[in-house]
């Protein structure tokens, strides 16, 4: 299936096949792939999102920081319900939440822990 082609000749530039195995391949020939597409095939493939700004987020079982790329406010979708407690500030931003909205600057970094026992000890 052609996901898009070049605007200069029409041939495909991104194409997705399902091989017979049932795993699906995605192959792209641009040498830019915008975020958005990379973030579509990602959850198309069953990946959870954290973030759907464009944020740099990294996230393990026991922490997730996200740093802005603009000001303003900027959602975090767990993976599941948490008590995110953010380890700089100190503070707690719910209680068996799986979604927040958070004011940021350009250039902020919060980091969350997600896990508990951890948090209790910070």
């Amino acid at each position: 299936e052609v996901l898009g082609r070049y605007c200069r000749d029409g041939k495909p530039a991104l194409v997705m096949k399902k091989n017979e195995d049932g795993v699906t391949n995605v192959y792209c020939s641009t040498p830019i792939l915008r975020s958005e597409i990379l973030a579509s095939i990602a959850e198309y493939s069953g990946c959870h999102l954290y973030n759907y700004q464009d944020d740099c987020v990294f996230v393990d079982n026991n922490f997730l920081t996200i740093h802005a790329k603009f000001s303003g406010k900027h959602t975090i979708y767990f993976k599941e319900k948490c008590n995110p407690f953010e380890v700089y500030e100190k503070k707690y931003y719910g209680k068996d939440v799986d979604k927040i909205e958070v004011d940021m600057r350009l250039g902020d970094t919060l980091m969350f822990s997600i896990n508990d026992d951890i948090s209790e000890k910070l």
